[in-house]
């Protein structure tokens, strides 16, 4: 009798797995493609065209997926925020192989096999029904990630990986003993079967805090957050630029839909989350624009307004509104498209200079003026003034803030609103600091060599500038498939 029910239960289980793999289909054809694009490192291993066979391999099956994930929505009246985050993270890794495909990569079959890592965490994460493959996802993640810092093989790389490595690790050992806090407090690491209110009847409110306090030390970590900014400086200064324009988009986005699949399972309460959060996001905003002042290195710049940029993402989590997660979709989808546009640029200006010191691009502006005016509408963007998408994009996030205050009067909600307002006038000096010497500066050099293969990454940069002028005068045309997509807040 024992021996039936043991095999009746298998058998149950291996129904519902079969069952379910129709959900995963994404994530199996990242998996067969990494597989393949191994075996095809290994057969190609001295060959010299390898990084274009597989960068057209990598948007080949990435476009794929992108395909079948847009004939599965087609028969949808809406779809859910988690697929149209996947698109947005697919069209990024596609964008930031375009780059690639123009770095220079000292192994590209590693770097192309590591983004996909990347890729496929975040799928796997965003798809997480448990605390354990919650985990499991952010840490293949992060060692695709911390793998992709060292790929350059120098000193430097490798002293801003091993930063990188320590203060991950660091991060999510803690993050793995508040999950058996949780799995300890609640006697389940089904998310949907986590209760706080029966944790805290068990053990009391002040253990749950702590054990979801470290639970969110790990997300914090993966979006760059302050404190947790300590490694990105280092990391955007050393690795390759295609590889940090990536660093600065997928990784982040990700982390911050992390706390929606906690919030979407967990009856988390609101106020501990609006409390925390807004007071990390105030931190992480006045650290990231003070700190980029002062920067003379162009990479460690973005790096520190890419911190910033995580407090205005932290937002919608903070509000959790429906108004607030449709801000997040369009800001996330207009920061994708700003970061591609800047590192493509940055990556432009470093065949031409050899160097990411901002000083050096003094006079670059008279040079190159078509580089130069790209330049100024992607700097333009980023602080967020019009006539871009950027000010789109911080509108609807502050309108979202002032909603929320307007509907529960909380002094916290007014703050962040200041704060953020504030650290946007604070970032009109640093982002223009780069059209300032290229166009008002003199050159400091004559010794200025453009390459051809250069002109790639112009003509990159100039689609995504486009889209960010039409997406300010016609913002309707994104917002209206955000429409499309259901919250469930």
């Amino acid at each position: 009798m024992l021996d039936f029910i043991i095999q009746t239960s298998i058998a149950d289980t291996v129904t519902g797995v079969i069952s379910n793999l129709g959900d995963y289909i994404s994530e199996m054809l990242l998996m067969s493609a990494i597989v393949l694009l191994v075996v095809i490192d290994l057969i190609l291993k001295h060959s010299q065209k390898k990084q274009i066979i597989f960068g057209v391999l990598s948007i080949f099956f990435i476009g794929l997926i992108l395909a079948f994930m847009i004939h599965g929505i087609s028969y949808q009246s809406q779809i859910s925020l988690f697929s149209g985050v996947k698109l947005i993270l697919m069209l990024a890794t596609i964008g930031s192989i375009v780059l690639m495909m123009q770095d220079q990569l000292a192994r590209p079959g590693e770097n192309y096999v590591m983004v996909l890592g990347v890729l496929m965490g975040s799928f796997f994460l965003i798809n997480s029904e448990t605390l354990l493959t919650f985990y499991i996802s952010l840490e293949v993640m992060s060692i695709s990630a911390y793998i992709l810092t060292v790929l350059r093989f120098d000193k430097k790389s490798a002293e801003a990986g091993l930063k990188y490595l320590l203060f991950g690790a660091t991060s999510s050992a803690i993050m793995l003993f508040g999950i058996s806090l949780v799995y300890g407090f609640s006697g389940t690491i089904a998310l949907d079967q986590i209760n706080i209110n029966n944790m805290i009847t068990a053990v009391g409110v002040y253990p749950v805090i702590v054990a979801f306090g470290m639970l969110s030390i790990g997300l914090l970590f993966k979006i760059a957050a302050a404190p947790q900014h300590i490694w990105s400086p280092d990391v955007y200064q050393t690795t390759n630029t295609s590889v940090v324009a990536y660093f600065s988009i997928v990784p982040k986005i990700t982390g911050i839909i992390a706390f929606l699949v906690l919030l979407s399972n967990i009856n988390i309460p609101m106020n501990w989350v609006s409390t925390v959060l807004s007071i990390v996001a105030i931190i992480t905003m006045i650290t990231g624009n003070f700190a980029a002042l002062w920067q003379k290195n162009v990479k460690r710049m973005l790096a520190y307004s890419s911190i910033a940029h995580t407090g205005f993402l932290l937002i919608p989590v903070i509000v959790n509104s429906e108004t607030a997660w449709q801000s997040f979709v369009f800001y996330a989808m207009i920061y994708m498209i700003m970061n591609l546009a800047a590192f493509a640029l940055v990556m432009k200006l470093e065949k031409a200079t050899n160097t990411f010191e901002i000083i050096n691009y003094a006079g670059l502006g008279k040079v190159m003026p078509f580089t130069g005016v790209l330049f100024l509408i992607v700097m333009v963007s980023l602080v967020g003034l019009p006539p871009t998408a950027g000010f789109s994009a911080k509108l609807f996030l502050f309108s979202a803030i002032w909603e929320s205050y307007a509907d529960s009067g909380s002094t916290l909600m007014l703050v962040l609103l200041a704060t953020g307002v504030l650290n946007t006038v604070v970032a009109l000096f640093y982002y223009l600091k780069i059209p300032y010497f290229m166009f008002i500066k003199d050159a400091v050099s004559a010794n200025i060599t453009i390459s051809n293969s250069s002109r790639w990454l112009n003509y990159f940069a100039t689609i995504m500038v486009f889209l960010l002028l039409v997406l300010f005068f016609k913002p309707d045309w994104l917002m209206e498939l955000i429409y499309n997509i259901s919250f469930g807040i």
